[in-house]
């Protein structure tokens, strides 16, 4: 989920300053956050991939990021690789990926045992099929992979421990093996929308579910913005889809906010008209459809309805922290025999104007969050609504322990069964921290604080938050100078844990009157996918 700008609030991270104004007026963001970085290093526990030929000894001196199933290409750079030019029809090249046991002994892998071969032999048993694009004595490069270690289901996950041989298979020297450890969360894309430009300070939002990621785009075409769909394939992630709303005109900041639920896509457009909209997109045989435009019951100007938009099946959340003079509300859709229709109105207990309640929202089954940053001088509160037999109820105030003025708690929120994770990114000199609560006998109540294992100052850590299950992700687009970074938590037996430090494979921090690029800006998870963006790009991490 990805929040910046409101009424009334200015938020500063590291050199980036985050305006929140009414959209219609949406100001340029004075600082821009570019380009965004996730930590699984391009190199890290990338696999070494080793064969033995002739005279000569191999090295290896890089090797790309390896993912089965995921990344499409495997790039080997070193020395004498048995080859003096370029590969031939009449060569044939294997790489053989098998999993260890506990033991050390093989294991099966995929429904068989034994080593898988890619090779340009025809009629090999159980290949791998794919494409050796390149091969010279100092550099292989193999592409397109598919085959029984992908489509079967095997996957290399955090700790296995992997065998990996590359040999030229027409010389009579075995080849050497390699033994590494597998990295847990790695990207395995970087995705943009078609037609985006570098000025667009595009893909601020994002959002995934299943094997779709959603980006926006609300500073494309004049601000008439777009959004954009992908889909994993077997050649990895493509566009699918470029969305806009049936009506959308300049300034109205289509894509501001962005959510998706299996098959449904909701885009925020808090420019649009005088009040702002949400679009409902629906997956048919054609691709995504629009199957609603969303406008609460009493949307008046200046409301920037739309500003944050979440959905959970047949649910729809969209907040307007413009509404009642920045008040704010947020208004709830529910899907049935007539379409998309507006079952409650949510607002925070004596909320005042300037609070900015449904600044951020967040659905999961019959649960609603909702932030208002402002809310106590800018301390912060997140709001939590059930529903019930007699409709949407609140049922509890959450406010972080230790928040002060100006740690803006609720700029970001996410709910994901009986956990929810509020963030208050300015917390300690904008440090940041976001706070992890659980549903239970007692009610809501926080059971961790977090914080990056390198967080500091102006690192904006919780600008944006996402959980799916027992994996929270926190964004922090300040830190390392603006370059941005993105924190995994799971849950264990201690509590929660950091697993992982994200960046993007080609982020950069801010460098003299260049601005970093701001990863993390915005987070997304569903399972083993998480999604984070920077202005410009998208990037996909998976286990």
């Amino acid at each position: 989920m990805r929040n910046s700008r409101m009424t009334g609030v200015c938020v500063f991270v590291g050199v980036a300053a985050l305006s929140l104004p009414v959209p219609g007026s949406l100001p340029v963001l004075s600082a821009r956050l570019t380009s965004a970085h996730f930590s699984a290093p391009h190199n890290q526990s990338a696999p070494r991939l080793l064969h033995a030929v002739g005279p000569c000894t191999p090295t290896i001196t890089d090797v790309s990021a390896f993912t089965p199933g995921e990344y499409p290409n495997v790039r080997v750079q070193g020395t004498c690789f048995g080859t003096g030019g370029a590969f031939q029809a009449t060569d044939s090249l294997d790489l053989s990926v098998t999993d260890l046991g506990p033991d050390g002994t093989l294991a099966e892998l995929g429904g068989t045992s034994g080593w898988q071969a890619c090779s340009r032999r025809p009629a090999e048993v159980n290949q791998v099929t794919c494409t050796v694009s390149h091969w010279t004595n100092t550099a292989i490069t193999l592409a397109s992979f598919s085959g029984l270690y992908g489509s079967d289901g095997w996957a290399v996950v955090q700790g296995d421990k992997v065998a990996i041989q590359v040999w030229n298979a027409q010389t009579s020297a075995g080849p050497a093996t390699v033994l590494v450890t597998a990295a847990g969360w790695h990207q395995v894309a970087e995705v943009a929308g078609s037609d985006t430009a570098n000025d667009d300070q595009a893909l601020y939002s994002v959002a995934v579910s299943g094997t779709t990621v959603v980006a926006g785009d609300a500073y494309h075409a004049s601000q008439a913005g777009r959004a954009y769909a992908f889909t994993k394939a077997s050649a990895g992630w493509q566009q699918a889809a470029e969305l806009v709303g049936s009506d959308t005109a300049a300034n109205d900041d289509f894509g501001w906010s962005v959510a998706a639920s299996g098959g449904t896509i909701v885009v925020g457009a808090p420019g649009h008209g005088s009040g702002g909209r949400a679009y409902v997109f629906a997956k048919a045989a054609t691709g995504s459809q629009q199957a609603a435009e969303l406008i609460g019951s009493d949307t008046a100007a200046k409301d920037t309805f739309g500003y944050s938009v979440a959905v959970s099946g047949s649910t729809i959340v969209v907040g307007a922290p413009g509404h009642g003079s920045g008040a704010g509300a947020a208004y709830v859709f529910s899907d049935g025999a007539t379409g998309w229709q507006q079952a409650a109105k949510l607002v925070g207990p004596g909320t005042a104007a300037g609070e900015g309640f449904g600044f951020s929202v967040a659905v999961s089954g019959s649960t609603i969050v909702v932030g208002a940053p402002d809310h106590g001088s800018g301390a912060g509160a997140a709001y939590v609504f059930t529903k019930e037999a007699t409709g949407w109820q609140r049922a509890a105030e959450l406010v972080g322990s230790g928040t002060a003025a100006k740690d803006y708690f609720g700029l970001s929120v996410a709910v994901s069964g009986s956990t929810i994770v509020v963030g208050g990114p300015l917390h300690s000199s904008k440090a940041g921290e976001a706070y992890v609560y659980t549903d239970g006998d007692t009610g809501w109540q926080q059971a961790a604080k977090l914080v990056g294992s390198d967080t500091a100052a102006k690192d904006g850590f919780g600008v944006s938050v996402a959980v799916s299950g027992s994996t929270i992700v926190v964004g922090a687009p300040g830190h390392g100078s603006s370059a941005g970074a993105t924190y995994v938590f799971t849950k264990a037996a201690a509590g929660w844990q950091q697993a992982a430090e994200l960046v993007g494979s080609d982020t950069a921090a801010a460098s003299g009157n260049v601005l970093g690029d701001g990863f993390g800006y915005s987070v997304a998870i569903s399972g083993n996918r998480i999604s984070s963006g920077d202005n410009v790009h998208v990037y996909v991490f998976g286990t």
